[in-house]
């Protein structure tokens, strides 16, 4: 996974096995607590990850979700800050995890790794700044819709619906992404339901008409 990410630069690579301990946590576990002023940079290996903040209220409002090959945690080993955010488990997850001296060190020795930590932050400010201009213009079904299409693939004509969504949604973490409630998230998705847009099965729910329902979000 390393080479995939790095690169073939065998003193990088050979430097970065050589420095990383292997981490595993179990579905629901915290990895990165908000505010913690540890430094530990992480590359997920395996599973799924997700970052959110804890509200003054004690709800989470959804950040990011990380899939192998990720790296998460470095704002913190760069700056010195405390953590802005809270990292936890989407299910099983392995990772590489870096002391924040050690990774700083390979970022000074290795130019390659700093350039792949430029690509992460834009990539990441590209991606705040859409979700704030999505915020800001869409209405609640706006975002939703733009949320369920994000999820949905070209599948077999099935009664003219022509798209899937597999595996099915949880609510609540549909309503955490897009800074919603879930109960307001569920009116939006049984309306789509009754107007024929959405086909909700036991194991995946089929959409009618995406280009419609593109137009919709707009």
């Amino acid at each position: 996974m390393l080479s995939l990410l790095f690169g073939d630069s065998p003193a990088l690579l050979e430097d970065m096995r050589a420095t990383c301990a292997v981490r595993r946590y179990e579905k629901g576990e915290t990895i990165l607590h908000q505010q913690d002023e540890t430094r530990d940079v992480h590359i997920l290996l395996r599973g799924r990850a997700r970052a959110y903040l804890l509200a003054a209220d004690g709800r989470e409002v959804w950040m990011n979700e990380f899939a192998p090959g990720a790296m998460f945690g470095e704002v913190a080993a760069v700056t010195g800050e405390p953590r802005l955010c809270s990292v936890a488990a989407s299910n099983r997850v392995e990772t590489a995890m870096f002391r924040g001296d050690d990774f700083m060190r390979l970022m000074r020795s290795h130019g390659e790794l700093g350039i792949a930590l430029s690509r992460v932050l834009a990539d990441r400010l590209r991606m705040t700044s859409q979700r704030l201009y999505h915020a800001s213009v869409e209405s609640l079904e706006g975002r939703v819709l733009v949320e369920l299409l994000s999820r949905a693939e070209p599948c077999d004509d099935v009664d003219g619906y022509t798209h899937v969504i597999r595996p099915v949604p949880v609510i609540a973490e549909v309503a955490r992404k897009i800074g919603s409630a879930r109960e307001s998230v569920s009116r939006v998705i049984a309306a789509l339901g009754r107007e024929e847009y959405l086909l909700r099965r036991d194991s995946e729910w089929l959409l009618k008409h995406p280009e419609r329902l593109l137009a919709l979000s707009m």
